[in-house]
């Protein structure tokens, strides 16, 4: 397994990249007693995994689920942030602190992550599968 990692990082790095900040999030939302965060989180490393196992179409038809619904995320997070960004809305600190620059620049990120990770999920792309 680690050598299909290390032929195919254009992949992996973006999604492993993009499933370490969901565990920090899913860490600090448990510190908390939220729980439904780090069940998804583990639920989706799982799902990642046995689809690995399984086969490359599989787990290909998994990461662009992955993929999609993070675009989908970052994408809504930047237009909500945009729009309290317009219309000065939210008043509450959490929810200016949820939208603020720094957390615009990790959705665009996340954003140009997801968008690299539908790019490179073809079957044509991966070299030396297990």
């Amino acid at each position: 397994m680690i050598k299909v990692i290390m032929k195919n990082s254009f992949l992996f790095v973006p999604i492993i990249i993009s499933l370490l900040f969901f565990i920090r999030k899913a860490v600090q939302y448990a510190m908390i007693d939220s729980y439904g965060p780090l069940i998804f989180v583990i639920a989706l490393i799982f799902l990642l995994l046995t689809s690995m196992k399984i086969n490359r179409k599989r787990f290909l038809q998994v990461v662009r689920v992955w993929a999609i619904l993070l675009a989908i995320w970052s994408s809504l997070r930047i237009f909500i942030s945009l729009a309290n960004y317009i219309t000065k809305t939210f008043d509450e600190y959490h929810l200016n602190n949820q939208f603020g620059i720094s957390n615009i620049i990790i959705s665009f990120t996340m954003l140009l992550l997801g968008i690299i990770i539908i790019r490179y999920s073809h079957k044509k792309r991966l070299k030396d599968w297990l």
